[in-house]
């Protein structure tokens, strides 16, 4: 991980302490522009400073992990604030379907599957003659697995 000097907390000129770079430096790398594409810049940034976060506190050196902490905590609220202040550019461009086709394709489903049920009492009885109640278990058990494997095949 590459390190950049900081400043010691309090202010002191002379001492410095090593602080791990983050990633988010290399986040301006990422193509797009516009309000959706800083929006998502800002969660990979967001990402990255907690992922620096937690592998400092392998180090086990209080300050660098302080200072991620607070990278990390600076990024979050960042991106909160952006998240917050543009919630109509983030709906509108969500992918949606709307409700009344939604519920339009699931009757079809459900209708196409009820029909398959209903079709097995008037299909099933000429191929039960003379099966005992293990064949007629067997037979029946496949007509209703039929039905359910064309409810599966169903493409939405």
């Amino acid at each position: 991980m590459p390190v950049k000097a900081k400043r010691a907390p309090g202010g002191g000129r002379k001492k410095k302490i090593q602080v791990p770079v983050t990633r988010t430096e290399s986040i301006v790398d990422l193509k797009g522009s516009g309000l959706l594409a800083n929006i998502d810049r800002l969660r990979e940034a967001e990402r990255t400073a907690a992922e620096d976060y937690f592998e400092s506190k392998k180090l086990k050196d209080a300050v660098i992990t302080a200072a991620l902490h607070a990278e990390w905590m600076k990024t979050s609220e960042q991106l909160r604030k952006a998240e917050v202040s543009t919630p109509g550019v983030l709906s509108e461009t969500a992918q949606t379907i709307p409700l009344e086709d939604v519920e339009a394709e699931w009757a079809k489903i459900c209708t196409t599957f009820r029909v398959d049920m209903e079709a097995i009492p008037r299909s099933i009885p000429p191929r039960l003659v003379g099966l005992d109640e293990a064949g007629i278990q067997e037979e029946l058990q496949k007509a209703i697995s039929q039905a359910l494997q064309r409810l599966s095949e169903t493409k939405l």
